[in-house]
């Protein structure tokens, strides 16, 4: 029997069904793009192609809510194409990427479809292909002083050309050429922490991290070289930025250790921890995420499972806890959920692989060519590259590992296509060569030859003529004088710039080193709160920078350690060695070597 309802009864239904049909709404999703996941791309200038699988709103596409950003040319900014019925959209920059980059193109949630739905947020990278392949050789290093131990190279004015920032507080702004004669200066930097750059309010200038005496600073740029800076807590001893809550602003990621302590240096129970961007440049508390145990180095905000949202990795020392259990050794991924929550922990412990103890440095690269990232961990002497296994879980067997050599002592590494053949390759400093007494080298480039770094090739390693003086504490592998290949730049007392030549019998020839000394007189001067100090070095040897009052009493000691040929740049802040500002007066400022001495008077007017 079919009953009929009355239509009194029918049309509330109809309402009610036509309520509940709004109510649920599709949230788009991408479904293809090119360049693909860790791809390299065709050309320097890419066509950027996202997919989507709904008609999308154009007017919600921009350079912040779709922020294409190069690792070293920063961010790009270009037209938008739609077709293929609003569902496809096309980005195409102005400007080229740097050869060798890593390029990461970020989708936020500000992104909607014509629907209204918000995509919720999408992200993945790919890398530019080195465009003059050639077997590396390097060039004698030209030295630019007064760098701290930590660097980060980006293009910082906007010109084209990577720049170079420093945790001493001195951003040395590259000509084109390699060549770094104009300096910007960031004021109160404590040397010894690492130094970021980011737009970090999105105005298309970049902004910079570091760490002061007294907290973080978020120095706001003007892109001419003046900052607006703000002094933070102590949140962290490491930090990197990424834009965590998808909103299109780049957060601070960090590490830090026993919250109860400031500065941290419990190095038993460590922390990674989000403080979150409003859109201005202005950061929120931290939130505490990932508690193990352990002493976390390093962290890495990467996309390991290719499922479009970043991943964290730390990497971690073994620590004993106070329960006398050892805590991490080796490295931790949190892989995100989606939505910020990084609830999957997988725990890599150093001993499965290669012989690595006490791990310092991670990295993550495409080292296989399969479009996933591998992680490689680099311990005192050894290292190893563990290949991604499809779902963001590495290999710690023989079958899903590829060991590497690391230096003598614990340095960094970079990594990068150093010969232009498609595959990463790994560059380790602190390296000797074995019998070799004068201490004559301090890195090699170990070649990937199709996904193995050992025993692939003749030889397979190429030796620096760097000297083993100063420890390094950052390193990479970079574009710096625009002719396609990656130079290298290691982060040290001093800036050290290695040109990758086309031979070894280019090896050494620089027509840039200065060929005498020269201390110029400092700027300004006289000076209140801070002056700045030049000098050249024609020869390699130990350099001294040391402040006197007119009784001949030392008050500051400005440098103290071995120089490279090249330009030098000090900061002084009209300090003694114990931090309490200095009165007014004249001070005279002796820099000397084995072979020179340079004395420039410099006075203090309060």
């Amino acid at each position: 029997m079919i009953t009929r309802c009355p239509k009194s009864i029918v049309r509330p239904l109809l309402s009610l069904l036509v309520v509940v049909e709004v109510s649920f709404t599709q949230q788009p999703d991408v479904i293809t793009v090119s360049p693909s996941f860790n791809q390299i791309s065709p050309s320097t200038l890419p066509e950027i192609i996202v997919t989507f699988d709904a008609a999308m709103d154009p007017s919600t596409f921009d350079s912040v809510s779709f922020a294409v950003f190069g690792e070293r040319s920063a961010y790009h900014v270009g037209s938008f194409l739609f077709s293929n019925g609003m569902q496809t959209v096309s980005f195409t920059s102005t400007a080229p990427f740097h050869p060798g980059e890593r390029v990461n193109a970020s989708l936020s949630k500000r992104i909607r479809s014509q629907t209204g739905d918000s995509l919720g947020g999408f992200s993945w990278e790919f890398r530019v292909p080195i465009t003059n392949p050639r077997r590396p050789y390097f060039s004698r290093p030209v030295a630019y002083g007064g760098g701290g131990d930590y660097s980060y190279c980006v293009d910082m004015n906007n010109d084209g050309s990577t720049d170079v920032a420093t945790s001493a507080g001195i951003i040395f702004l590259n000509n084109g050429q390699g060549q770094f004669t104009n300096q910007w200066f960031l004021p109160d930097a404590d040397g010894s922490f690492p130094i970021i750059a980011d737009d970090l309010n999105r105005d298309q200038r970049m902004d910079v991290v570091y760490r002061g005496v007294d907290g973080i600073k978020v120095a706001i740029g003007d892109g001419q070289g003046s900052f607006v800076v703000q002094t933070k807590p102590f949140w962290f001893v490491h930090y990197i930025t990424g834009d965590v809550n998808r909103d299109g602003y780049p957060d601070i990621l960090g590490l830090r250790v026993a919250p109860s302590s400031n500065p941290p240096y419990d190095d038993t129970t460590s922390f990674w921890a989000v403080s979150l961007n409003d859109g201005t440049g202005q950061f929120s508390d931290t939130t505490w995420k990932g508690v193990l145990t352990g002493w976390f180095r390093k962290l890495i905000f990467r996309d390991v499972d290719n499922d479009g949202d970043g991943d964290v990795l730390v990497i971690s020392d073994p620590a004993v806890t106070p329960q006398g259990s050892v805590g991490l050794n080796g490295f931790a991924v949190f892989r995100n959920n989606g939505g910020a929550v990084f609830d999957t922990v997988d725990t890599y412990q150093a001993n499965v692989w290669y012989n690595i103890s006490f791990p310092r440095y991670l990295s993550a690269s495409e080292f296989s060519n399969d479009g996933l990232l591998d992680a490689a961990v680099l311990g005192d002497v050894f290292g190893s590259v563990a290949l991604n296994l499809g779902s963001g879980a590495f290999g710690t067997d023989s079958a899903f590992t590829r060991p590497f050599y690391g230096g003598e002592r614990a340095s960094p590494f970079a990594t990068g296509d150093m010969d232009g053949d498609g595959w990463i390759d790994i560059v380790v400093s602190g390296y000797s060569v074995l019998g070799d007494t004068t201490g004559s080298t301090f890195m090699k480039t170990i070649l990937n030859c199709s996904g193995i770094f050992l025993g692939c090739g003749t030889p397979n390693t190429i030796e620096d003529t760097l000297t083993r003086g100063p420890f390094v504490w950052s390193l990479d592998a970079v574009d710096l004088d625009n002719d396609g290949d990656l130079d290298l730049v290691h982060g040290s007392s001093s800036v050290l710039v290695s040109f990758n030549v086309d031979s070894p019998a280019a090896v050494g020839q620089t027509t840039y080193l200065p060929s005498k000394f020269a201390l110029m007189q400092n700027y300004p001067n006289p000076f209140n709160s801070e002056t700045i100090i030049r000098y050249h070095s024609a020869a390699t040897g130990n350099i001294s920078a040391v402040v006197y009052n007119l009784l001949g009493e030392e008050v500051r000691h400005l440098e103290n350690g071995p120089a490279f040929p090249g330009e030098y740049v000090l900061k002084w802040d009209g300090k003694d060695d114990r931090g309490y500002l200095l009165p007014s007066g004249v001070y005279v400022v002796r820099v000397s070597s084995s072979n020179f001495i340079g004395v420039i008077k410099s006075l203090i007017l309060k």
